[in-house]
């Protein structure tokens, strides 16, 4: 019977909605420091092996590197695990006790979009509104990106079945008789941009679409991008097979909390 399993005890339970970080002032992570075995509570369980252990890995690390470089510890700036701990603590309990992808996509699935009604997200909301009142006027492309493909279509929605549990809600910026467009303001990168699977996902309800192109326009430094690539076959299946294994993921997770992820057949 030695090796019967032991079930986990339920130490506390929060909902997708009530998960945030959890930022350590100087004061928590000096008491913690002294009290390691609290950190069990937050999903850290350190004994003082490996304490020691990540100590050296840190000082070898450290001597390794440029010292006109680094400010990391070594051994000379850590008298006890104490010390250490007051300065490893703060970012690891931040980055442990964050809130997962899911925990904040099943939050916006309940309906609370807290988090983004931010500044930035206010700006490209305006943005898009115009682009969408120029396309919807002149039938053209915004002329902020200074191409033109033809007849264009403004804010297109169309519901398309991924498998037989799974339906797809699309709702492209642009569209025209070859072209899928979608329009990015702020910061990011072009590039960064470029590497989803957005515009594959939104070739998935529109197939005769043989390009898709990202509109990038940044305001404050009055940056325009435009980056194209081609929707082929094998992009519209990987962006199936993605969309189908994230919303697995969902339903599973939402299945273990009795969160109810389905539409109701009508």
């Amino acid at each position: 019977m030695g090796n019967m399993k032991k079930l986990s005890q339920l130490h506390a339970h929060y909902g997708p909605g009530q998960l945030q970080s959890i930022a350590l002032d100087s004061k928590d992570a000096n008491i913690l420091a002294r009290n390691p075995a609290q950190l069990r509570e937050l999903g850290l369980g350190l004994d003082e092996y490996q304490i020691l252990k990540m100590i050296k890995n840190d000082a070898g690390i450290s001597a390794a590197m440029d010292a006109a470089l680094t400010t990391s510890l070594t051994p000379a700036s850590i008298s006890t695990p104490v010390q250490f701990l007051q300065n490893w603590l703060p970012g690891a309990v931040h980055i442990v006790t964050a809130p997962r992808m899911i925990d904040d996509a099943v939050r916006m699935l309940q309906g609370d979009w807290s988090g983004y009604d931010n500044q930035a997200m206010q700006l490209g909301q305006e943005w898009h509104k115009k682009f969408e009142r120029e396309t919807i006027k002149t039938e053209k492309m915004p002329v902020l990106f200074a191409y033109d493909l033809g007849k264009t279509t403004a804010e297109l929605k169309k519901v398309v079945d991924v498998n037989d549990w799974l339906e797809f809600v699309v709702k492209v910026d642009a569209l025209t008789d070859t072209a899928i467009a979608d329009h990015k303001v702020g910061k990011t990168t072009l590039s960064a941009c470029m590497s989803t699977y957005q515009l594959g996902c939104y070739s998935l309800a529109f197939p005769n679409a043989k390009y898709g192109i990202i509109n990038r326009y940044y305001p404050y430094g009055n940056e325009v991008d435009v980056g194209i690539r081609h929707l082929t076959d094998q992009c519209r299946r990987e962006s199936a097979e993605w969309i189908g294994t994230w919303a697995s993921i969902l339903r599973d997770y939402c299945e273990e909390r009795d969160i109810k992820w389905y539409r109701e057949n009508v």
